[in-house]
């Protein structure tokens, strides 16, 4: 429904989502556990790019409302 939860086990790092179309919709400085809400952006796919020192991870979630 948009509201995650994120648990990074090494501190600290950002999140980028990204819609269907490539545009960013979120972006923002994550540390340890953070909570992500993008509860306000419409039902779909989107992609999470998450980076820390060591790694970067892409992966898609479906929003349904």
């Amino acid at each position: 429904q948009g509201k995650f939860m994120l648990d990074l086990k090494n501190g600290k790092g950002e999140i980028l989502i990204y819609n269907v179309t490539g545009k960013e919709v979120f972006h923002s400085a994550i540390h340890n556990r953070s909570t992500i809400d993008i509860s306000n952006q419409p039902s779909g796919v989107y992609f999470l790019n998450i980076k820390t020192e060591k790694q970067s991870i892409i992966q898609k979630i479906i929003i349904q409302k």
